[in-house]
């Protein structure tokens, strides 16, 4: 499949979330401006890239975020996602983390069938491991990394 470009700002975290898709094929350029968040999913050969950026990521932006993310994979054809979060903060409980879970369980059970290979920085870590430890007790397969090289890597071992 072509490699594809998708920017969605915060602005757009909504019910009509991927009514609002800006591709950068048909585009020049991609320009961000200045906002508090940004997410950008790119296709790879290899898998889907998801980067997040910015400040203070919450359960909302992730609840209204993780369909259109998998929506892409699946149009892609690619049951393989690389979910760059090492540049976003966020203030999250490891509760959250939970009710995640339990939204991918009962919306989109499909997970299931992908494989999740998180990009974490040191801020969010915590947050990330528990996730990582309550998807794995659930039964998707996911993998939470600091290390970009890492998490590449146990995704192209699959």
């Amino acid at each position: 499949y072509e490699p594809t470009l998708c920017v969605y700002t915060s602005l757009f975290f909504s019910s009509l979330f991927a009514d609002f898709v800006v591709f950068a094929g048909e585009m020049s350029g991609v320009a961000v401006c200045a906002m508090r968040k940004q997410i950008i999913l790119v296709g790879t050969s290899d898998f889907v890239e998801l980067r997040a950026e910015g400040e203070n990521l919450t359960f909302h932006d992730m609840q209204t975020g993780t369909p259109v993310m998998y929506r892409y994979a699946e149009e892609s054809s690619c049951p393989y996602i690389l979910a760059d979060f090492s540049r976003v903060s966020s203030s999250m409980s490891v509760s959250e983390a939970f009710n995640l879970v339990r939204l991918y369980e009962y919306n989109l059970p499909q997970y299931k069938h992908m494989a999740i290979a998180l990009l974490a920085n040191n801020s969010i870590i915590e947050f990330a491991r528990y996730w990582e430890e309550v998807c794995l007790r659930r039964g998707f397969q996911v993998r939470v990394f600091l290390a970009r090289t890492e998490a590449i890597c146990w995704l192209r071992s699959l």
